[in-house]
């Protein structure tokens, strides 16, 4: 009723409208509400043990010093919430959540939500348009009292200002309904091949490594492992020893 207050009050189409926008609206809202509130899958420390003892046992790095627990091979720190998150995707600016293994789903709801409202929208403003131009209103119906509330001075019936908002709106429609198809189309492959944004981007940054940085890495990663390796000894054992050979 109150969106498009053109249209005529017949066979309840502005009823049928409102309550639509309604329903979308709120759908949009609970989805943001659940996919932000949510836990996206945070790890937690291992209960009974330190982490001195955690490096003792466990090679260094399959642990987050930040957050003092075990990485999972899917896992990965954020360094924005501080927190470590089971299967990482991204951190989304748009709910101030991390997207992991506990909200995957409510966020791809989140963004379903947002594909449905703009399409409606932008359905609901070429209809409303089409509609003027066939029938050309020029003042609200006599029992629509919320008509003529909103249509003050019956500027909603001008030709000039009615195609004027109408083209900004299908114009603000058609820009997000891009983004948001994109956004939904690249988050439901991902999701359809159990891969991660962070994955996807991951493999994209390692075909495009030069082969002498790889080979440099992967020198480091061996020295890096000895090192790690030779930590894992009692360094008192190691001493005991020395002082029994000379």
């Amino acid at each position: 009723m109150f969106i498009l207050p053109t249209l005529p009050n017949i066979d309840k189409i502005y009823e049928i409208l409102s309550y639509a926008s309604y329903s979308t609206t709120a759908f949009v809202f609970i989805s943001f509400a659940v996919a932000s509130c949510k836990n996206a899958g945070v790890l937690k420390p291992a209960e009974g043990m330190s982490f001195i003892t955690m490096l003792k046992d466990i090679n260094p790095a399959d642990l987050c010093p930040t957050c003092k627990v075990i990485r999972s091979a899917r896992s990965r720190h954020c360094s924005i919430c501080n927190t470590c998150v089971e299967r990482f995707d991204h951190h989304c600016p748009w709910i101030n959540n991390c997207v992991g293994a506990g909200n995957h789903n409510a966020f791809l709801t989140f963004l379903f939500a947002i594909w449905i409202k703009i399409v409606f929208h932008a359905a609901a403003d070429i209809y409303a348009g089409y509609n003027f131009i066939e029938n050309q209103p020029t003042e609200c119906d006599e029992d629509d009292g919320e008509c003529e509330l909103v249509c003050v001075k019956n500027l909603c019936f001008n030709p000039y200002v009615f195609y004027t908002s109408q083209g900004i709106c299908l114009l603000i429609c058609l820009f997000y309904l891009l983004l948001s198809t994109l956004m939904l189309y690249t988050h439901m492959q991902n999701y359809s091949a159990n891969r991660t944004t962070n994955e996807r981007f991951g493999r994209t940054k390692k075909n495009k490594t030069p082969a002498k940085k790889v080979e440099s890495s992967q020198s480091n990663t061996s020295m890096t492992s000895s090192i790690m390796s030779i930590s894992d000894f009692d360094n008192s054992e190691m001493l005991e020893s020395i002082l029994g050979n000379t």
